[in-house]
């Protein structure tokens, strides 16, 4: 029984798959480690016997072979078919004139002799395809499979004129795969509009593409005697526009999800991992950025450098039968560039498998596994290809410039920054033991090495450099915070000064960065300000921010910082004080009672009582105990508080008031 499935596996994919099929059979009955999917079901009795028999198999209609060739060298090698306009309602017309052998789609998606006779008549058609209403156009009739629609793919997203031509129409698309003789076809077409299952996206409709599953009825005339039959076609991949007969073929979505590309920009988009492979739905449409094989159970994370992260194969073809993922691969959601070379699955990251999610966020890697394990890795970008090389100069990696380039690099850096006061730069040169940068911080023309590591002696709580050391030079500063991210970046606040700067979430997104001075040799803590700076404007020395200020409620204001003095004369940020804080987050609040404000944050100040109604908290004093409060009907005023309390009614929060909003 098993020789006979393999043989018919030859049969079905051709001789060109023995090798790898026999490889297979092998892998399976060593038992080798790794990390595999789709198992062999079969016994693994007598594999020698097995692979003897695959590899001395030959192919009993040698002689179809040679008909073939002498037909096609006679007949030519085009298919004379009218490749029809975009698809619409009406229904249209194609002419084909195949009387030579078709052609057929190899697994891997390259185009060869089909060596079977053409489907000359209704007569025919039904013998091998069933009757109208019961057609099976299976693998097992048409020879076709998944890998054989990830070719087309493959060859559609590569710009392939030839297969534009044939598969992006139903009528020729027919005609190719279903091995139908010479005559003339037309198309009506049913569209369905494209939906993404579990998210409404009010752009989508805009996008104008029909979805996948919409139908086109090939009425197709033989030339020989005229005789007619309807094939049911549909649309199987709508990015590239496939169609192929209505066969279950369509590709299945396995699973959707939002994806942020970038925490500045706010920029998102929808990632789908489906039969055909990896996807991408933007406002520009759908796209696949991944045409290869993925499982269905594929477990990824994406990145807001617009990278996604997931197990993957180096050694799988298509048409294998066996998946072994042995590295981590890095796909930017963008190109379509892959990398496959910078993370190999160690023993270390094997432990947590099977896998039950992956986080890729604050320049690390994290791979949970379903037991709890996790395993965390830098995200090189000083790796092996183009997505993991990191900075270059000149042309050449930052990792591999000698003592003289790095000076001179250094300078460049320097310079950049002088010259472009408030712009904020990421030197990140990250491995798998430290981030490191190049910069002349001092101008004294040599150039620091600035790097980010773990504190030997510290424990990190959720990342690994919660405890972290940064260097410049031959100096060092240690410090603590809990997620801190693996990123170094450097700004000028002045034109005059470089600060290096460090970012962490907090233990529940509470957002720190902080800043150091380089002078004199030495690295010097220049304090610290409660918000993200990638997120901050900088202008004349000014960041310009918010922070966090719990006046009542948990509330984020509007604030400012520069570079003062403390009392011992060392420059450090502070806040710049101002009359009045504006919060940043104006929320709907429900008064409860009638409730007494002041034209002024003065208790002497006149007053004026606001009935129960909504109405928000819009800013505070300098001293953060005064509220500035509007109301729906148009009423504001001042009011004091004193921690959760209304001072002038002496009553607490939900006695006065609901729906504050607070934050763990």
């Amino acid at each position: 029984m098993e020789m006979s499935c393999d043989e018919r596996v030859i049969r079905l994919m051709g001789t060109d798959i023995k090798r790898r099929y026999s490889q297979s059979l092998l892998n399976f009955a060593e038992g080798r480690g790794g990390l595999a999917v789709t198992p062999l079901t079969f016994g693994e009795n007598s594999v020698k016997q097995r692979v003897k028999n695959v590899l001395s198999y030959k192919n009993a209609r040698r002689w179809s072979i040679i008909l073939g060739i002498v037909i096609l060298v006679a007949a030519g090698i085009f298919l004379f078919t009218t490749r029809s306009g975009t698809p619409g309602s009406e229904p249209e017309d194609v002419q084909t004139d195949q009387t030579q052998p078709g052609q057929n789609v190899t697994e891997n998606g390259g185009h060869e002799e089909y060596i079977g006779d053409l489907i000359e008549n209704k007569s025919d058609f039904e013998e091998l395809y069933g009757t109208a209403g019961a057609y099976d156009f299976s693998h097992d009739k048409t020879g076709y499979s998944v890998s054989t629609y990830t070719g087309i793919l493959q060859h559609l997203m590569a710009g392939d004129d030839d297969y534009y031509d044939c598969f992006t129409d139903p009528v020729t698309s027919a005609v190719q795969l279903l091995h139908l003789g010479a005559g003339a076809g037309m198309a009506a077409y049913s569209n369905m509009p494209l939906t993404v299952e579990g998210f409404e996206i009010s752009w989508l409709s805009e996008l104008q593409l029909p979805g996948e599953g919409s139908q086109a009825i090939v009425r197709y005339t033989f030339e020989s005697d005229g005789s007619e039959v309807e094939i049911p076609m549909e649309l199987i991949e709508s990015s590239t526009g496939i169609w192929a007969p209505a066969a279950g073929m369509t590709r299945r979505v396995y699973q959707t999800r939002q994806v942020s590309l970038s925490e500045q920009s706010g920029e998102e988009c929808y990632v789908q991992t489906s039969l055909y492979g990896i996807y991408r739905l933007d406002r520009s449409g759908l796209r696949c950025v991944y045409p290869h094989y993925v499982p269905s159970d594929l477990v990824w994370g994406a990145g807001t450098d617009g990278k996604l992260y997931f197990p993957a194969s180096t050694t799988y073809q298509d048409g294998d039968l066996d998946y072994w993922e042995d590295v981590i691969c890095i796909l930017d959601m963008e190109t379509g560039e892959y990398d496959k070379e910078t993370y190999p699955i160690t023993e270390e990251m094997s432990k947590v498998w099977p896998l039950r999610w992956i986080s890729a966020y604050g320049g690390f890697l994290r791979l949970y596994g379903e037991e709890g394990q996790i395993c965390q890795l830098a995200l090189i970008n000083t790796g092996t290809t183009s997505l993991s090389s990191g900075n270059t100069w000149k042309g050449k990696a930052v990792a591999e410039l000698d003592g003289q380039e790095r000076n001179a690099y250094g300078a460049d850096m320097r310079n950049y920054l002088l010259t472009h006061p408030g712009e904020l730069v990421e030197l990140s040169n990250r491995t798998l033991s430290e981030n490191y940068a190049y910069v002349d911080l001092d101008g004294d023309g040599r150039t620091e090495r600035v790097s980010l590591s773990a504190s030997p002696e510290g424990e990190y709580v959720e990342w690994p450099y919660d405890a972290y050391v940064l260097r410049a030079g031959d100096s060092a500063v240690t410090n603590w915070y809990e997620c801190i991210y693996n990123s170094i970046w450097a700004v000028s606040l002045d034109g005059k000064e470089i600060i290096l700067a460090l970012y962490g979430d907090g233990p529940s997104s509470d957002p720190m960065t902080f800043l150091y001075r380089y002078e004199q040799g030495e690295l010097q803590e220049a304090g610290f300000f409660c918000d993200d700076i990638r997120r901050c404007t900088i202008e004349n020395g000014v960041i310009n921010g918010t922070d966090r200020h719990d006046v009542l409620q948990t509330d984020w204001v509007k604030a400012q910082w520069r570079l003062g003095t403390d009392e011992s004369g060392q420059k450090v940020i502070e806040l710049i004080p101002q009359d009045t804080y504006e919060f940043t987050t104006l929320n709907d609040i429900t008064l409860l009672r009638d409730f007494p404000v002041h034209s002024a944050p003065d208790v002497n100040a006149e007053s004026r009582m606001i009935r129960p109604q909504t109405l928000r908290f819009v800013k505070t004093d300098a001293t953060f105990t005064w509220i500035y409060a509007e109301a729906a009907d148009g009423s504001s005023g001042w009011f004091q508080v004193d921690g959760l309390q209304v001072q002038e009614l002496g009553l607490d929060y939900y006695e006065v008031f609901d729906n504050l909003n607070f934050v763990d």
